[in-house]
């Protein structure tokens, strides 16, 4: 039986290829391989709003580690 933690990086993309961004942000806080498998399609749907509140989420994003 392979557990999921085994599966190759083509699966995982393939299973997270339609989560939701909150449900991807979360997977991603898994360990760094799921960081690795999902940070493009974070980055691809992230979203920033011309406010204050979206201006803040952008600079918490640019200081952000990505490691």
């Amino acid at each position: 039986m392979t557990i999921f933690t085994d599966l190759p990086f083509e699966l995982l993309r393939l299973i997270i290829i339609d989560l939701d961004y909150y449900s991807l942000r979360s997977f991603s806080l898994i360990n760094r391989r799921y960081r690795s498998v999902s940070t493009s399609d974070i980055f691809h749907t992230f979203k920033v709003e011309f406010t204050e509140k979206g201006i803040k989420k952008l600079k918490e994003l640019a200081i952000s580690s990505l490691n």
